[in-house]
């Protein structure tokens, strides 16, 4: 009862992103993709892939979100800025756009602290064309047992940043964060 994201990032570690999310989209292995940049998006779309796609990290600058609310690519993002960025692109288009809001829960690269969560949703639900489709965020350690006290919170952080979430605007559609290393813890 669970969807998978399938990371196709970095052409898909190497062993060819079109090929890969085809395969992936045949055979029905996942239901969504995940990539690291807009231009990895948007050579799916190019090649005919229909499958949803998440661009993991916040998008960088205004024609990189433009082009990704124009091929129905899910934008994440973790900022008062992201979201109105999102937001004037969706606008501009004419269109609604989906979002993933990107919780930093340890690692510290990206994502808005846990305490601003319920607020930055509150602000996407605000924003007319937009669409929280998702909150996520991610597990750095959770592939080794030295980092399993870390992960387990973690995992505990987000649980709780969720239900905040949930609690300041309704059900969120997609909560994920469990990577290939949780899976398996």
């Amino acid at each position: 009862d669970r969807r998978v994201l399938a990371a196709v990032k970095a052409n898909a570690y190497g062993h060819g992103a079109v090929e890969v999310s085809r395969m992936i989209e045949r055979t029905g292995c996942a239901d969504w993709l995940g990539v690291a940049t807009v231009p990895e998006a948007l050579e799916l779309r190019a090649a005919g892939v229909t499958l949803p796609i998440l661009k993991m990290s916040h998008a960088l600058g205004e024609d990189e979100v433009e082009a990704a609310v124009s091929h129905d690519i899910d934008l994440t993002v973790c900022s008062a800025a992201g979201v109105d960025a999102v937001a004037a692109a969706a606008t501009r288009a004419g269109r609604r756009a989906a979002v993933h809001l990107k919780v930093d829960t340890g690692m510290r690269r990206i994502g808005c602290a846990p305490a601003e969560a319920p607020a930055l949703a509150r602000r996407i639900d605000e924003a007319g064309p937009l669409r929280l489709r998702g909150v996520f965020s991610h597990l750095p350690v959770s592939d080794s047992e030295d980092g399993r006290v870390f992960t387990e919170a973690q995992v505990a952080l987000f649980r709780t940043t969720v239900e905040a979430v949930e609690s300041a605007r309704g059900a969120v559609e997609l909560v994920h964060l469990a990577n290939s290393g949780a899976v398996l813890m």
